[in-house]
């Protein structure tokens, strides 16, 4: 049984949080977090349930050019999905997030007794993804980034996928840009422009809302 964190769909949307595209919580971590319900689930159980929603950290690199600002001219890593993905649906897709399923080892750490174990657990997993799919030429991946919340969550109905996940954004920045792929799931690893991403075709669902709302930032700072 491979046991996963979820949620309820009923849970999002009394909470707003269950709208197409990108949603900013107003409020702290904390607020939402502490009292959101959450529990593990076996994945095959939930997969094709929408009442339930798989809770994903999908974290997007970039480089640090313009102090942390978000503009056209930000590089952001992409890459795309193999068919040696565990997500047959999303395979051959190109992709600027990592995360994955948050696991109940995730949940199983000295954070495990903090009053925001919940966000805890995330990064915790987050992490670990990260560390499984990626490192850095001649160098050490654990020290080469840093994670930031950005408050905001991923919700679509689009396809068969994304009706059962729902992700919590986070922006990851390297120190060093020289990154490979530590396994065969991520192909074709890349630095491109913001601007260049809106052109490319075939980007999973919530990779395209994303840079669609990256856009709409930019487009507002102006």
């Amino acid at each position: 049984m491979n046991l996963i964190l979820c949620t309820t769909a009923d849970a999002l949307e009394e909470r707003g949080l269950l709208n197409e595209g990108i949603t900013k919580w107003p409020k702290d971590k904390s607020d939402l977090f502490d009292f959101l319900p959450y529990m593990f689930a076996d994945r095959a159980y939930v997969e094709n349930k929408p009442i339930f929603k798989q809770i994903i950290p999908y974290c997007v690199f970039i480089d640090k050019i313009n102090n942390y600002k978000i503009t056209p001219s930000t590089n952001v890593l992409i890459y795309k999905r193999s068919t040696k993905g565990g997500e047959t649906r999303l395979y051959n897709n190109w992709s600027i997030g990592i995360g994955g399923h948050i696991n109940l080892e995730d949940f199983d750490h000295p954070y495990k007794n903090h009053p925001d174990k919940f966000y805890k657990t995330l990064i915790n997993g987050l992490r670990r993804e990260i560390e499984e799919e990626l490192e850095v030429y001649d160098g050490n991946i654990n020290e080469n980034y840093k994670i930031f919340n950005t408050n905001c969550f991923i919700y679509s109905e689009a396809n068969d996928v994304c009706k059962v996940h729902w992700g919590v954004l986070f922006i990851g920045v390297l120190k060093d840009l020289r990154i490979i792929p530590k396994n065969e799931e991520c192909t074709e690893l890349k630095w491109m422009s913001l601007e260049e991403l809106n052109d490319v075709e075939d980007l999973e669902i919530w990779s395209r809302l994303v840079v669609d709302y990256f856009l709409k930032r930019v487009e507002e700072q102006i």
